[in-house]
């Protein structure tokens, strides 16, 4: 099978420097792969370390753009570019294990979409952590209530599907702000989703991205997804 691994990037050197060694060990053993890294123009050097490296490693692909259009946007990008039948997406702040890649894939055996479901190992010793989970629960409670979605981790940045699902609704899609999965999700309808569970990692160098600017497009996006959801029910009601 072939696949794709997309790594979204703003600024994180620091990082790559350590996850693409890792990433080169995981993925060694399924030979028709790709890594595309998606960099919003970063300016600690992201884009010529990726650029230098994938001279080295042919596997390897980079896709710079010019001015920051967020995460979920680069997601879309690189999805879109993507050669392989399954595509895999994850942070480059190594707080998503890498390890856990081969047990994505093998999920999507059988179904058309799987989540990486978190873990938070710290949430009751940091305050951080304990913020995290905060965050986290508060955004998934509100997609449950506003689009009636049950899913374990709706916001999680850790996540795999076949291309064709993505293919099919591409035209869709709303990228907005940081959630790229949840628009994928209520908009293809997957058959199947799997879960995979995973210990949401410590980031090591560099500073979140996440803030008010956020917050405010998930509130826009949910607002989207609400609107587009009903007027297909309309839509639907009218042709009966």
């Amino acid at each position: 099978m072939r696949i794709t691994l997309v790594l979204p990037t703003l600024n994180e050197l620091d990082n790559l420097k350590l996850l693409l060694p890792r990433l080169k060990m995981i993925l060694h053993s399924f030979k028709n792969y790709e890594l595309v890294v998606v960099d919003d123009n970063s300016v600690d050097g992201t884009g010529q370390y990726v650029a230098a490296y994938a001279k080295r490693n042919n596997k390897v692909r980079l896709i710079r753009r010019l001015r920051k259009k967020g995460l979920a946007s680069a997601i879309f990008d690189g999805a879109d570019a993507a050669c392989g039948d399954f595509v895999v997406i994850m942070d480059a702040d190594l707080q998503h294990d890498p390890a856990k890649i081969p047990e994505l894939l093998k999920s999507l055996r059988s179904n058309d979409l799987t989540i990486g479901t978190r873990r938070y190992p710290l949430e009751k010793k940091t305050i951080r952590g304990r913020l995290l989970l905060l965050r986290s629960q508060t955004a998934i409670f509100l997609i449950r209530k506003v689009l009636s979605v049950r899913l374990k981790d709706p916001v999680s940045g850790y996540f795999a599907f076949r291309k064709a699902l993505f293919d099919k609704v591409k035209n869709q899609l709303k990228p907005i702000g940081y959630e790229f999965l949840i628009d994928l999700y209520v908009k293809s309808k997957p058959g199947k989703v799997g879960f995979v569970i995973y210990s949401f990692g410590k980031r090591r160098h560099g500073k979140s991205k996440l803030g008010l600017k956020v917050m405010l497009c998930f509130f826009l996006q949910l607002f989207h997804l609400s609107w587009f959801r009903l007027r297909k029910k309309l839509m639907r009601k009218g042709i009966e």
